[in-house]
C-alpha cells in the first residue's frame, strides 16, 4: 500500500491527519470519500496529478514553501520523473536551497540531456553557489546543443547563453572577455536586457574602478528577487551594494525606483539624499530627490516650496539641461 492511499484512508478515521496534509491532498481524499473522482481515477493519481499541478501554480503566486509542501507530498512517487524533479528543482532554486537544486535539475538531464531550461537553472543554481568554473562549463555545454537559434525566455537561445557567459565572465575579473561576449549577446539579440544593462551599466563602472567583480553576483541577486516577486529581498540586496559601491550611480537608481514605484516617497527621498552625499556631481539624482519630496509632501507644503526653490536655483546654474526642463513644464513652473 503506498504512502498516498495509506494517508487518504488515514484522512477518512481522523481530521489530525487531514491537517497534515497539503490541500490538494485533502482534496482529493475529500473527492473519493464523496465518490466524485472519475471513473477510473484512484485518489494516488488524483493526489499525484493535483499536487502537481497546485506546485506549478503556487510557484507562480511566489509561494514557494507551500509549493515545496505540495511537491514533498508526492516525492516518494515522483522522485526521477522529469517534470516533477524540474518543477521542484526551481522551487529550491527560489528558496536559495541552490545544491539541491542542481541535484533535481541533473536527475532531468539524466533523462533529458538537451533540456535548455534544467540546463540553464543548472548553471544559475552552480553560479548562485559561486562554482563560477562549473556555471561556465554548463553554459559552454548548452551552446553546442542544436536548436540555440530557437527562443528561451523571450530572446534567442544563444544571446541568453552568450550574455550569461558573458556575466561569469566579468564576475571571474575578465572585463574585456565579458564585454566582448554581451556585445555578442547584443549583437544575436538587441532586446537582451541583462546584456544591456551589464554592458552600458556595469562594464564602465568595472572599467572606472567603481565597481569591484564581486559585486556582479549581488546585483544578479537582486535582480532575481525582483523576478521572483520578493522587492524586500531586492531592496535589501541593491542595498548591500551601495553601501559598498557608494560612487555605482545605477545602484541607487534602481533603489531610488523602487521605493518610488511602491508609492514610499519617503524613503525614495532619504536614497537620493544618500546618494548626493556619494555622487554630489550627478544633478539626475538631485532632481530625483526633489521629486520623492514633493510627492512626499504635496506640492504646496512648505517643504515641497523649498524643494522648488532648489530645483529653480539648478536650472539657473545648468539651463540646458533636458531633465530640469522637463521637470519645470511639468510642474507648470
Amino acid at each position: 500500500m503506498t504512502r498516498l492511499l495509506l494517508g487518504a484512508l488515514l484522512v477518512a478515521a481522523t481530521s489530525v491527519a487531514a491537517a497534515e496534509m497539503p490541500p490538494c491532498a485533502r482534496e482529493c481524499t475529500r473527492l473519493a470519500l464523496k465518490g466524485e473522482l472519475r471513473a477510473g481515477v484512484g485518489v494516488e493519481a488524483c493526489t499525484l496529478q493535483l499536487c502537481q499541478e497546485e506546485a506549478r501554480k503556487l510557484y507562480r503566486r511566489g509561494a514557494f514553501g507551500e509549493a515545496l509542501s505540495a511537491l514533498d507530498h508526492i516525492r516518494e512517487e515522483r522522485t526521477g520523473a522529469p517534470s516533477y524533479e524540474l518543477d521542484r528543482g526551481l522551487v529550491l532554486y527560489a528558496l536559495g536551497r541552490f545544491e539541491q537544486a542542481v541535484a533535481a535539475f541533473d536527475r532531468v538531464l539524466e533523462s533529458f540531456p538537451s533540456s535548455v531550461r534544467a540546463g540553464t537553472q543548472k548553471a544559475h543554481a552552480l553560479a548562485r553557489l559561486g562554482r563560477l568554473d562549473e556555471a561556465r562549463a554548463q553554459f559552454e555545454e548548452l551552446q553546442e546543443l542544436p536548436g540555440t537559434a530557437r527562443e528561451y525566455k523571450g530572446l534567442r537561445t544563444s544571446s541568453y547563453l552568450l550574455g550569461n557567459l558573458g556575466v561569469i565572465r566579468l564576475r571571474q575579473g575578465d572585463v574585456k572577455g565579458g564585454k566582448k561576449g554581451l556585445e555578442r549577446a547584443l549583437d544575436e539579440d538587441g532586446s537582451n536586457s541583462l546584456a544591456a544593462t551589464m554592458l552600458y551599466k556595469v562594464v564602465p563602472a568595472l572599467e572606472a574602478d567603481v565597481l569591484e567583480p564581486e559585486a556582479i553576483g549581488k546585483l544578479e541577486e537582486a535582480y532575481e528577487e525582483l523576478a521572483l516577486g520578493r522587492r524586500d529581498r531586492a531592496v535589501a540586496s541593491f542595498e548591500q551594494v551601495v553601501e559598498r559601491w557608494p560612487r555605482f550611480e545605477t545602484g541607487w537608481r534602481v533603489l531610488g525606483e523602487l521605493h518610488f514605484a511602491s508609492l514610499d516617497y519617503a524613503s525614495c527621498e532619504a536614497v537620493y539624499r544618500r546618494a548626493e552625499q556619494s555622487l554630489p556631481a550627478v544633478t539626475d539624482l538631485r532632481l530625483e530627490r526633489i521629486r520623492c519630496t514633493i510627492l512626499r509632501y504635496g506640492v504646496t507644503s512648505e517643504q515641497a516650496r523649498a524643494a522648488l526653490d532648489e530645483l529653480r536655483g539648478l536650472a539657473e546654474e545648468d539651463p540646458d539641461n533636458s531633465r530640469i526642463k522637463e521637470f519645470l513644464f511639468a510642474l507648470d513652473l
